[in-house]
């Protein structure tokens, strides 16, 4: 079985590929390879296809119905590829996915505590439209020195981190939790 830090290089370096797949084909495109060799402007397509599909864990069959079933691996690989947070086209709407998911399985205290310094580092981050989903899964992981951490981060020097620490203490008051 491969470790935590291999999956999330590996995820890194599949975003990579991704993106580099990505600006490919839209680069081909505004050049016109579209319509001066459809064949391989569509050779430049399945391979940009290819790449996202290698670099999302639900471009493994079965792997959405392994994590909902609270499979450890399956658990292992969605918490790995938050915590490498690769950026790449449909790479939010897998994040979202995948935290839908994680906040309805039962996790050991170690998956928590990495899904904890997750949210705490995209609070940290750059705000991005899956952010709110970190909010929701934050309710999933409560304890008090991680809404210590998250309190800290309100009252930093920092505007994009507080206001999205606020948010997450929104989500966890609203759903009753401090």
């Amino acid at each position: 079985m491969r470790t935590a830090r291999q999956m999330i290089s590996e995820f890194q370096k599949r975003g990579e590929e991704a993106r580099r797949t990505k600006a490919a084909a839209d680069a081909a495109y505004n050049a016109g390879l579209r319509d001066q060799s459809a064949a391989q402007y569509q050779d430049l397509l399945d391979a940009f296809n290819s790449s996202v599909r290698r670099a999302l864990p639900s471009g493994t069959e079965g792997f959405n119905e392994r994590l909902a079933a609270g499979e450890y691996d399956a658990i292992e690989t969605a918490i790995a590829f938050l915590e490498a947070d690769p950026w790449f086209f449909s790479s939010g709407y897998e994040k979202q996915n995948l935290i839908r998911f994680l906040k309805r399985v039962p996790l050991s205290d170690a998956q928590t505590e990495r899904l904890r310094a997750v949210v705490l580092t995209r609070i940290d981050g750059h705000g991005r439209e899956e952010f709110r989903h970190y909010g929701r899964l934050a309710v999933a992981l409560v304890s008090e020195a991680f809404v210590a951490g998250i309190s800290a981060r309100v009252r930093g020097d920092k505007a994009g981190p507080a206001q999205r620490a606020q948010w997450v203490l929104n989500a966890l008051r609203s759903a009753g939790k401090i």
